[in-house]
């Protein structure tokens, strides 16, 4: 087995000194941490200042001859680093979900305009939704992956992977389920889409909530080309073509997001895998040896 500059020794005056190194480090890290966070911008969005102990717990696992007490990680940092990943998995599934509903309303507005069956802002919406899981998905698949090497950082990089995907899953999920619970209900109850159109557009203008109606939806229609009139038929026709398109895109963008998710899941596997099986095959040839 390869021998490293900086190993640790067998002795038991050294596992205890590494002992200590850690206890003082667990007692310094929580002011540490919070002094990066208030100064450093970059971990609002990305969790350098977690991954830092995993990086801490990858050389002493990488460079130790033998293997660390297993206490050097509690049940609450690994509760704690689940509560990091899910915190870190909402950050990227919101902005997802609100860039989806902007170029859903956006896309509202170009039917009612131009009547037509161009949902080119539902494809913008299924590939710009998908970026920042796709970014997230690759940093975690390429960075965090790596460190995966031993007993002790698995024991970090699981919950925080898994809280990530519990968060974004759950966002997934949950709006996935409406838009399909709402296309089912409208394509049971079609008289659903004529109320509505009538509603938003009703054929006389006479009446207070019409009006008021009309002049939200002439606000709303303001930034794309100036006001225009609308009609029931309009309504409808633009109700008939997007409604099967919310949860259809969405279903895409889900599938999208879901193997975000897995990359650096599976990637943390096979690497950790990969690490014991030539940590074993190094045994072996030493015992031969």
């Amino acid at each position: 087995m390869a021998d490293y500059g900086n190993q640790w020794s067998n002795d038991a005056s050294d596992m205890n000194n590494l002992n200590g190194a850690f206890g003082s480090q667990k007692k310094d890290k929580a002011q540490n941490q919070s002094s990066q966070e208030q100064n450093r911008v970059i971990d609002s969005f990305y969790p350098f200042a977690h991954t830092a102990y995993i990086e801490k717990l990858f050389v002493m696992e990488s460079t130790s001859k033998e293997q660390l007490p297993e206490n050097l990680v509690t049940a609450g940092e690994r509760a704690e680093y689940a509560e990091f990943g899910f915190k870190y998995g909402l950050k990227e599934a919101l902005p997802a979900l609100v860039i989806f509903f902007i170029l859903c309303i956006i896309q509202m507005v170009s039917l009612l305009k131009s009547p037509s069956s161009n949902t080119g802002y539902m494809t913008a919406a299924m590939i710009l939704s998908s970026i920042v899981p796709i970014i997230y998905g690759l940093s975690y698949t390429f960075h965090i992956a790596k460190y995966n090497v031993g007993t002790l950082t698995a024991k970090l990089i699981n919950p925080f992977l898994a809280g990530r995907l519990m968060a974004v899953g759950m966002v997934v999920f949950t709006i996935g389920w409406g838009l399909l619970q709402f296309q089912t209900y409208i394509y049971s109850n079609v008289s659903v889409i004529v109320t509505a159109a009538n509603t938003l557009a009703p054929e006389s203008s006479g009446g207070l909530a019409s009006v008021i109606i009309k002049n939200i939806m002439s606000i709303v229609m303001a930034p794309f080309g100036g006001t225009f009139d609308i009609s029931s038929q309009s309504v409808a026709y633009m109700m008939v073509i997007l409604i099967p398109k919310l949860f259809s895109t969405w279903k895409i963008i889900g599938i999208i997001i879901s193997t975000s998710l897995l990359m650096p899941i599976i990637t943390t596997s096979i690497l950790r895998k990969l690490n014991d099986n030539n940590n074993k095959r190094a045994q072996i040839e030493l015992e031969n040896y």
